[in-house]
């Protein structure tokens, strides 16, 4: 069941005005891995990641392993990317790219992970952003645990809980990346539970769509990229959710994932 949005109501008798903005936030994972053989298709299907680019606010970005991928945070004037390795010096992959200045960040590395996740630094990662007319909003970017490792990702899913307490706190917090779970899966009901998460897609659902090209999006019941909401202090609007056009088919798709997309209004009494 979708929840009803949150409503910012004014103290009685302060003296409050409204600060307003609106913003669009996409996520992708590009399924970019380091692999020198795969350089020249890795360098066509980046092409067509960062043509779509073009008209967002705000990026969050999985699978950026590649030396190509980590140079995309160049599209946009702010970005953060992750410092964590592993011992095969993989990041986590994660790029978080902003149209806003991002002000503050952090990233912890999941204490958790099953091969070949392992090999990775997957973790979370959180900006805060300064939204002119708005204020404080922070980022979360996130790569859960593969779906053949479920009890692993639950316990991914409570050390994503802990840190989005201890990092956004009473701040708008915008949770965005591939959590490897389905609509109704327990972990997602444990992260609208616990922390009280809106589900952008579910009050705006997708339309339904096959997947080509080796692409996962699937529509609503088989979509394991998210795109969630904690207004806290604020009252947050789905305006628009969507997926991102990639232009004419070249031949190879851009990833496995197909990018999604939400329009937010956001409005806070300060």
């Amino acid at each position: 069941m979708v929840s009803a949005p949150s409503v910012a109501v004014p103290p009685p008798g302060a003296p409050l005005a409204p600060r307003r903005a609106e913003l669009s936030l996409l996520t992708w994972n590009v399924n970019q891995w380091p692999l020198p053989w795969a350089a020249s298709r890795d360098r066509r299907r980046l092409a067509r990641v960062r043509a779509a680019l073009e008209g967002f606010d705000v990026v969050c970005l999985q699978e950026c392993w590649s030396t190509l991928a980590r140079e995309i945070r160049h599209e946009l004037p702010q970005h953060y990317v992750d410092r964590g390795r592993s011992a095969l010096g993989f990041g986590s992959g994660l790029v978080t790219l902003s149209r806003f200045p991002v002000v503050g960040g952090a990233y912890r590395r999941y204490t958790r992970a099953a091969a070949p996740d392992a090999w990775a630094a997957k973790g979370m990662v959180v900006v805060r952003l300064d939204v002119p007319g708005f204020g404080a909003l922070h980022v979360v970017n996130t790569h859960l645990q593969a779906w053949r490792a479920r009890g692993v990702r639950v316990g991914q899913i409570r050390e994503l809980e802990r840190f989005v307490r201890e990092h956004s706190a009473g701040v708008p917090t915008l949770l965005a990346g591939d959590l490897n779970a389905t609509p109704g899966s327990p972990e997602l009901d444990r992260l609208h539970g616990a922390l009280g998460f809106r589900d952008a897609l579910a009050e705006r659902p997708l339309p339904t769509r096959r997947p080509t090209g080796g692409q996962r999006f699937t529509g609503a019941d088989g979509r394991i990229d998210h795109l969630l909401v904690l207004p806290a202090d604020a009252d947050a609007a789905v305006l628009r959710t969507g997926a991102v056009d990639e232009g004419p088919d070249g031949g190879v798709p851009a990833s496995d994932h197909t990018g999604l997309f939400v329009r937010l209004r956001l409005e806070r009494w300060v």
